[in-house]
């Protein structure tokens, strides 16, 4: 049996091991959910869990939500639009927006940005008022937004209304897209619109809904090329973004 050997991929900027078994009719596939083993029996390596990919791996749960929102100036608490996306095995199967009055005063700056003021928000709900159909949509999802921003909106919004905190566990797709493609957004570069920009996204940047939609499109793609699922993903983020790093 020849040894095998650790060798870049530059399609998804991950280490397959390879073998001369992998053309062998007994080759069998193991993964940790970064590298892949090719051989007939599991990897003669210490570092992390294979496990064989089999046929019944393909059952992959990619059922999650995406939120993003904005605000109307610079306290995060001050939410005024959301967009959620709900996307069930791999497709987009529901989308959700809507316009929320922060009750609180809008900063030009913000504006400049999101194109949403005060006269835009008059006549919406308040949180507050459609907390219960929001928490109800989300209660016991995986919830994914891209950095930490949304998810500190909601805990600074909730705690100021004093409201029940969302029911789900959070997912930062900035930290899927750095362990995804290190190379290029491991240290920086992993802004929504740049990322979108490179996986030839096209989405109006700013707007709560198409920023939910191409963060879905983002972990998509990242589930896709690191044949991770949500549940595994949950897991990876943990992890340092190389496994052999420092």
């Amino acid at each position: 049996m020849v040894a095998p050997s650790l060798a870049s991929c530059q399609r998804t900027s991950c280490i397959r091991i390879r073998c001369a078994w992998r053309a062998s009719r007994f080759c069998r596939r193991y993964t940790d959910g970064c590298h892949i083993y090719y051989g007939p029996i599991k990897p003669p390596f210490k570092e992390g869990s294979f496990t064989m990919i089999t046929r019944e791996s393909n059952s992959k749960n990619l059922t999650f939500n995406v939120i993003d929102v904005e605000t109307a100036n610079v306290a995060r608490r001050t939410i005024c639009e959301i967009g959620i996306v709900h996307v069930e095995d791999g497709q987009v199967r529901d989308e959700w927006r809507t316009l929320i009055d922060p009750e609180e005063r809008f900063d030009p700056w913000n504006v400049e940005i999101h194109g949403i003021d005060e006269e835009v928000v008059k006549g919406s709900s308040t949180l507050p008022e459609m907390w219960d159909d929001l928490s109800s949509r989300l209660r016991g999802s995986v919830l994914v937004s891209h950095s930490s921003f949304d998810r500190t909106a909601f805990e600074q919004a909730t705690d100021y209304y004093e409201l029940e905190q969302l029911q789900v566990t959070w997912l930062d797709s900035v930290r899927i897209a750095r362990r995804t493609w290190p190379d290029r957004y491991g240290r920086r570069g992993y802004g929504l619109k740049s990322i979108a920009a490179d996986l030839g996204i096209v989405f109006e940047h700013h707007r709560a809904l198409d920023d939910a939609k191409a963060a879905a499109q983002i972990v998509l793609k990242a589930c896709e090329i690191t044949n991770l699922d949500i549940d595994e993903w949950l897991a990876r983020v943990k992890k340092p973004i190389s496994k052999y790093s420092n």
